[in-house]
C-alpha cells in the first residue's frame, strides 16, 4: 500500500511539472502553428503560432472601410523578425549579430536587420534568420554567439544558452526580440 502511494505521488509529481499552456503543437495556451503558403510544388511552412481559431491577414492585404450597421471583423496580421550577421575579419572589423523585430513582411524584416548590421560596422551583413510569429534570443559567449526562436521567449533562451554553452564558458543573454501576431479590423462583418 505504500509502494502504491509512492508511485501515485511520484506520477502526481510529474505531471504537474509540465510546463502548464502549451498545446501539444507547441504553441502557448490557445495559439496554433501559424503556416505561410508556399508555391504548387511545397507544402505550407510553419512560422511561428498565432491565436487558434483566427484568420490570417497578409501585411500586404487591404483594409476595407466598415459599414455604419455591422462591427469590423477583427483578424490577426503576421509580424516577422530577421537577423542579419557580419564576420570579424583580419583587417579589424568586428562580427556583428543583431535583429529586427515586429515587422509587417519577410522584406521589410530583412531590410531592417540588414541595416542595423551596417550601422553597428558590419563589413559583409547578410540576413542568416528571417522568423514570424515568434521571439528570438541571441546569446554571447567567451568566443561566439547563439540565438534560437520560439513562440515562448524562455524556451528561446533555453535553446540558445544550450547551444552557447556547447562552444563557450561563459554565455549571457544580450537581446529578446519577439514579432507576435497583432489583431486588426479588416471591416464589416458579413
Amino acid at each position: 500500500m505504500k509502494l502504491l502511494l509512492k508511485i501515485l505521488s511520484l506520477l502526481a509529481v510529474v505531471w504537474l511539472s509540465i510546463p502548464a499552456g502549451l498545446a501539444d503543437n507547441g504553441c502557448p495556451g490557445s495559439m496554433e502553428p501559424s503556416r505561410v503558403p508556399a508555391g504548387p510544388e511545397q507544402q505550407a511552412r510553419v512560422l511561428g503560432c498565432a491565436p487558434a481559431n483566427a484568420h490570417a491577414v497578409s501585411s500586404s492585404s487591404s483594409v476595407s472601410s466598415a459599414s455604419s450597421s455591422s462591427p469590423p471583423v477583427t483578424q490577426w496580421a503576421q509580424r516577422w523578425g530577421a537577423l542579419a550577421f557580419s564576420r570579424g575579419d583580419a583587417a579589424g572589423h568586428k562580427s556583428v549579430l543583431v535583429d529586427a523585430s515586429n515587422e509587417t513582411s519577410q522584406e521589410l524584416a530583412s531590410r531592417a536587420a540588414l541595416q542595423r548590421c551596417q550601422a553597428q560596422g558590419g563589413q559583409s551583413c547578410r540576413v542568416s534568420l528571417v522568423y514570424a510569429n515568434q521571439c528570438v534570443v541571441i546569446v554571447r559567449g567567451d568566443v561566439s554567439a547563439s540565438y534560437a526562436v520560439d513562440p515562448v521567449p524562455e524556451k528561446a533562451a533555453q535553446k540558445a544558452m544550450a547551444v552557447c554553452h556547447q562552444r563557450n564558458r561563459q554565455c549571457t543573454v544580450s537581446r529578446t526580440g519577439c514579432s507576435m501576431p497583432i489583431s486588426v479590423s479588416v471591416g464589416a462583418a458579413t
